[in-house]
């Protein structure tokens, strides 16, 4: 029938536990549930046990979430509560990659990370804090247009931001070695350098 309700259980708030089974027969076949038709919706709830809501593939197979043309939000950790949303974070034994909005772009592409305001708390932002980290990029690609990279350039009204570079104190000899604008023009191309500035009672 395609209409009323169909209700599968196996036990009752007062009655002994069970287990409900849907293809778990070792042989390849196809299980579907729910439907993209419409208005329809597929939930899937568990209780507060660790995994409680588990997708297991095989060692070599995929998960896929969303459709590849979809247009509606994927949400993922919404909680207003405590809560730790983890992604790869797994202790690796062999090399892993992470890839975030990492396509091919053929249209306009933003990623905010961290980037809501803020009313209340505090906030960090962690970003290559390994020590076996080697190379940190942040725009280090020719461009194909102009842009504009811009670290800490907020115009503050109550607080005050204090912006290292290299300040660590190192052991050895030419521990930091710190470049800036130090590429060699060719062409008609030119480096332009400014530090500092003579308003008010700036001092450099």
């Amino acid at each position: 029938s395609n209409s009323g309700s169909v209700t599968i259980d196996s036990g009752t708030a007062t009655g002994t536990a069970g287990n409900i089974t849907i293809g778990t027969g070792a042989y390849a076949h196809n299980v579907t549930v729910g439907n993209n038709t419409g208005t329809s919706i597929t939930t899937l709830q568990g209780g507060t046990g660790t995994g409680a809501i588990t997708l297991t593939p095989g060692t070599a197979g995929t998960i896929v979430i969303g459709a590849a043309a979809g247009t509606g939000s994927i949400t993922l950790g919404s909680s207003t509560a405590a809560q730790s949303v983890l992604i790869g974070n797994g202790v690796n034994a062999s090399a892993q990659t992470v890839s975030i909005a990492n396509g091919a772009t053929a249209s306009t592409s933003t990623v905010n990370i961290l980037s809501g305001v803020g009313t209340a708390g505090t906030a960090a932002l962690n970003l290559g804090n390994n020590t076996r980290v080697t190379q940190i990029d942040i725009g280090n690609i020719a461009a194909a247009a102009a842009r504009t990279i811009n670290l800490g350039t907020g115009a503050n009204t109550v607080g005050i931001d204090t912006i290292n570079i290299g300040t660590g104190n190192s052991t050895v000899a030419g521990g930091k070695t710190i470049n800036i604008g130090s590429g060699t023009p060719s062409g008609s191309g030119t480096n332009l350098l400014t530090i500092g500035s003579i308003a008010n009672v700036a001092s450099t």
